[in-house]
């Protein structure tokens, strides 16, 4: 059973016009045999679809679309540095705190270890 090629004569693109020119390839056995396989029997509607799909998927909305993808890219990078930053904040923040709540209790142990305090002064 034949597949649908993709090579449409209705297409934008004109294959059909008086001036043509010969081209030729070498193209690998696998692709060869892959292009069987998918019912693609004729080389020259195959390679004309393939390339028109080259043509059509080369548009100014791709290029957009991958220069929006680059600045979102950048954006991501960004927000990832500032992560990293904040992260390092954070754990140097929690460090200086840890480092403050053990010199309290060393203070607390040389003070009066093991003093009790009269019970007038409780208050």
């Amino acid at each position: 059973m034949a597949k649908k090629h993709l090579y449409d004569p209705s297409s934008k693109v004109s294959h059909m016009s008086d001036e043509k020119k010969k081209v030729s390839c070498w193209i690998p056995l696998k692709t060869l045999a892959d292009l069987e396989d998918k019912g693609y029997r004729n080389m020259t509607d195959t390679i004309l679809a393939g390339l028109e799909c080259l043509i059509m998927g080369d548009t100014a909305e791709d290029n957009g679309r991958f220069e929006e993808a680059q600045k979102h890219i950048e954006t991501l990078k960004n927000e990832l540095d500032r992560a990293n930053q904040d992260k390092q904040m954070l754990s140097d923040m929690y460090n200086s705190h840890v480092l403050q709540v053990q010199t309290l209790i060393n203070q607390k142990s040389i003070e009066a270890p093991g003093a009790k305090k009269p019970w007038w002064k409780i208050w």
